[in-house]
């Protein structure tokens, strides 16, 4: 097909009816690619279920508010694609404040729905609407630089040429929501659907476990309006979750005392937590961290501070390009034979200089390494044992955030994540570290 043979086709389609292909639901009642979505909330913002759709609501203007959700789909410039999305805008602020994103990797616009009109953010094309007299079906067709709106089957907004701004960071996504912390929003989402990428809605199957038996209950709110928390189980069964503790099976919750999944109990009880963030001390390759500690079965926690040796480390810029003085602290501590426990951290060392490619130069974020310390002395203070992985070569960001993980064999798991940023996922890779027994005096 030759070019010009290719833009009158696509000049056609923009002035006319969109074609009814087969789409895909993003949402429809509920996310059809629950694995891959990913979702922007804070506790500032809203979103809920409701017979008439998914209510989202971002009332602050708070630093970080928003609460957008979001599929990376593989949208290719030259095939373009077509997002049927059906709403009512309840109210809109700003650009972004109730928006239906799309970008192919090359390119971005963001249609933004306010009550009475609809804006194309980058274009900065608008046209007036009326979006909150009742639920409106607008179809959103790009391919190569052209774009167009089309609501209900009539043309909204022609943007020929106007697909034209640069996708931040080489995003290739399908979003809505409330999409910006300046701005406010408020909108009813009936469903978000599309054609053109391939995908295909995976099907959920359960792996049949000998003995195991999943059965799936009812949702239940624990921390209203929270988010990212995680879980902790206690050796005699009890779970908390974001400073809520239950003792039967999560039927009902009390106040506790908060421990995440990088808490660790020993067989004696006592229960030790290591803080995110780490700091300089006034020796180098010396850090400090907070440290939570509780003596009763997590009724009660009393705070200290831990002292790290760690001699290669140094701090640097983070995926929020704000900088931080030492290595981070995440997810997991296990116990070893000896008594001794170990810790996964991520961060840097003094030679790791290798940028990650999906943030901007300037901020100077380099590829982690992943490596574990070993405290003696009940986390009070540590030393560098080992480096689990690091080579730039592999992901987007290397190797971070890992979990760990003790067999009954005495052999430890490490799973670490490599990447996910810029819209773009690369594998996570699993390291088994094998133990030996080390001297108390070390």
């Amino acid at each position: 097909m030759r070019f010009d043979r290719l833009l009158w086709i696509v000049v056609l389609t923009c002035r006319g009816l969109p074609a009814a292909e087969q789409r895909v639901a993003l949402y429809d009642g509920g996310f059809n690619f629950p694995a891959a979505t990913d979702a922007w909330t804070s506790p500032h913002t809203r979103s809920q279920r409701t017979p008439e759709g998914l209510h989202v609501a971002d009332p602050s203007t708070e630093k970080g508010s928003g609460r957008f959700f979001r599929l990376s789909w593989g949208a290719q410039p030259r095939d373009g694609a077509v997002v049927e999305a059906r709403l009512k805008s309840i109210s809109c602020s700003g650009p972004w404040g109730m928006t239906l994103l799309v970008s192919d990797g090359a390119h971005e616009e963001g249609v933004t729905f306010f009550p009475d009109r609809v804006a194309l953010v980058w274009s900065k094309l608008s046209a007036a609407f009326d979006c909150a007299d009742g639920f409106h079906t607008f179809v959103v067709r790009f391919q190569g630089t052209d774009i167009c709106v089309h609501a209900d089957g009539a043309l909204l907004i022609d943007g020929k040429g106007k697909f034209t701004a640069a996708a931040v960071n080489g995003r290739n996504q399908v979003g809505f929501g409330a999409g910006a912390s300046a701005t406010t929003g408020e909108a009813v989402w009936q469903y978000v659907r599309f054609s053109g990428p391939k995908m295909e809605t995976p099907e959920m199957e359960m792996p049949h476990v000998p003995g195991l038996h999943v059965e799936m209950g009812d949702t239940q709110v624990i921390v209203p309006k929270r988010y990212y928390v995680s879980m902790f189980k206690f050796a005699d069964g009890d779970i908390v979750v974001g400073g809520r503790r239950s003792s039967d099976g999560g039927k009902t919750w009390r106040k506790a005392p908060q421990l995440h999944t990088g808490a660790y109990q020993f067989p004696d009880g006592e229960i030790v937590q290591l803080d995110f963030k780490t700091y300089r001390t006034d020796r180098d390759g010396v850090f400090r961290t907070g440290l939570s500690r509780s003596t009763d079965n997590g009724q009660t926690v009393q705070r200290e501070t831990a002292l790290l040796t760690i001699p290669e480390a140094t701090g640097g810029t983070g995926d929020n390009g704000k900088s931080f003085e030492g290595p981070a602290c995440d997810h997991a501590i296990v116990g070893l034979s000896d008594g001794s426990i170990l810790a996964a951290m991520y961060g840097y060392f003094k030679t790791d200089t290798v940028l990650c490619p999906t943030f901007p130069k300037e901020w100077k974020l380099y590829k982690y390494r992943t490596f574990v310390v070993r405290s003696t002395d009940r986390g009070r203070t540590w030393k560098y044992l080992s480096t689990v992985a690091y080579d730039p070569s592999v992901g987007l960001e290397s190797f971070c955030e890992p979990d760990l993980l003790r067999l009954p064999s005495g052999e430890i798991l490490c799973c670490m994540r490599t990447g996910g940023s810029g819209g773009k996922h690369t594998p996570l890779y699993l390291n088994r570290m094998k133990t030996q027994r080390f001297s108390t005096s070390t």
